[in-house]
């Protein structure tokens, strides 16, 4: 990346010197590592001169509260997404296993259907208390917009 600087001003800056650009001016932009991002702050960057030269600077900002509902929402998704394939698995080993001595043509017992149903029930009942979560944070953030778009008539 580089930056055009005159006097102590960045004017422009390019992923690459354009081939018509004098070299006058031009600088690479000293480059930064990006900071890990945590559950409630982020990090933007932008170009600044430090001690003359054009420097890759990260500022940390906090997440928005939508930012943060969603990246709860997308956790939640994984963590229901997780028991109910292992509730799935569960049940497939149930069906897998050797026939129970009681039950000779190796069908499940009631019990163990129950307990397989039981726990993928559990996992869609988790499913949907996130989609009511998200729906409810959809319908206040509808109301906070309508709010503002109210207020600006």
């Amino acid at each position: 990346m580089y930056a055009h600087v005159i006097g102590d001003t960045i004017t422009a800056v390019v992923s690459s010197l354009p081939a018509t650009a004098s070299p006058n001016g031009w600088y690479e932009v000293v480059p930064a590592e990006r900071p890990t991002d945590d559950d409630t702050h982020t990090h933007i960057h932008s170009i600044s001169l430090v001690e003359g030269v054009p420097t890759l600077v990260w500022a940390r900002q906090p997440r928005s509260d939508a930012d943060i509902n969603e990246r709860r929402l997308d956790a939640n998704h994984r963590s229901i997404d997780k028991a109910i394939v292992a509730a799935l698995q569960q049940l497939q080993q149930i069906i897998d296993a050797p026939p129970v001595a009681d039950v000779p043509d190796g069908t499940l017992t009631a019990a163990q259907l129950s307990n397989g149903l039981r726990q993928i029930r559990n996992a869609v009942q988790a499913n949907r208390d996130a989609v009511q979560v998200i729906a409810r944070t959809l319908r206040q953030a509808i109301r906070l917009l309508r709010s503002d778009f109210d207020a600006t008539d």
